[in-house]
């Protein structure tokens, strides 16, 4: 997972800018950093920020949307071609720990502002949410999964996954996080997968 940069701007300050405003808002919050902050860090005048963006609120949506969705995007293009739930949630479980260690910062940061960014995603977008919850429907339509409120049981299964990110984000989990794919997986199949007798 790399933060998504179109080509004509890769050799613009414009990568180092958004790096930087990745970890300041990870760091700092959104609400902690300033426009000033990210220039001084990213070691530009402010005024290369405003040339691309029209003010932090939009560099900080920039970021979240766009990488939300592209990471959406190639979860989907990597779950769904398994044909199981349960090997749907093991490859979901995998893209998400693979995502977190190839960068750790921007994982954090889409993490971190889905609650407060969320609500601002237009509806045409898909999120990793959307994901999960047709892994549910999917798998309850075809006994895979027990029944139940799928939001509920969507919920579960996306709450395991970010936990274990932000427990290693704070340093609390040494190994990477690929190690622990087939145990968190199983964990999660465990807790949704439908009743045999």
């Amino acid at each position: 997972m790399n933060i998504l940069i179109s080509d004509r701007k890769q050799n613009t300050r414009l990568p180092d800018i958004m790096r930087t405003a990745v970890h300041l808002f990870v760091k700092k919050g959104i609400d902690g950093t300033t426009i000033k902050d990210i220039a001084k860090e990213a070691n530009v005048a402010e005024g290369a920020l405003y040339r691309h963006f029209k003010s932090k609120d939009d560099l900080a949506w920039h970021l979240f949307s766009t990488n939300l969705n592209q990471f959406t995007a190639d979860l989907m293009a990597t779950v769904y071609p398994e044909t199981t739930a349960q090997k749907r949630i093991e490859k979901f479980v995998e893209e998400s720990f693979t995502a977190y260690e190839q960068n750790p910062e921007l994982y954090s940061y889409l993490i971190l502002q889905e609650h407060s960014e969320l609500e601002k995603y237009s509806q045409s977008y898909i999120h990793p949410g959307h994901v999960v919850m047709k892994i549910i429907k999917d798998g309850q339509k075809s006994g895979e999964i027990r029944r139940g409120e799928p939001y509920v049981l969507g919920s579960m299964f996306v709450g395991g996954i970010i936990r274990v990110c932000v427990v290693k984000m704070y340093g609390n989990i040494s190994k990477g996080l690929q190690k622990y794919t087939g145990e968190v997986a199983d964990m999660i199949w465990d807790m949704l997968n439908a009743p045999t007798s």
